[in-house]
């Protein structure tokens, strides 16, 4: 009973560190987030198709349009909104993510350039 005892103590105990190591991989220092621009992109494309839809929907009840005709309206004003802004977000995505991946190239470009400082990395 004792060998069942300490076995169950082991796996809580295991269970509770993978819980706190996967806890403090989302916050923190060490937690990846957006660029603002790109944040404040995504946030604000969803509030415009939000808004647009309920603007379009208000507008055709008021027209005095059948409910059918209300859902296809909203429908295809959010598909339209919500492809341009898609694409929108795509070119700034797009954008963000090469001026990124060039400033990567230039760090190491510029660590192959200096001159190995031991004998270690001269030898290797």
């Amino acid at each position: 009973m004792s060998k069942e005892k300490k076995a169950d103590k082991k796996e809580k105990d295991l269970s509770k560190k993978s819980k706190a190591v996967a806890g403090s991989a989302l916050s923190g220092k060490d937690a990846v987030h957006l660029p603002v621009m790109l944040e404040v992109t995504f946030i604000f494309a969803r509030l415009l198709i939000v808004l647009v839809m309920a603007v379009e929907i208000v507008l055709a009840f008021l027209a005095g349009a059948p409910p059918l005709v209300i859902l296809l309206r909203a429908g295809v004003s959010v598909l339209v909104v919500g492809l341009m802004l898609w694409a929108i977000s795509w070119i700034l995505a797009g954008g963000s993510l090469q001026l990124e991946s060039n400033e990567n190239e230039g760090k190491t470009g510029e660590m192959d350039q200096q001159p190995a400082q031991s004998t270690l990395e001269m030898k290797a």
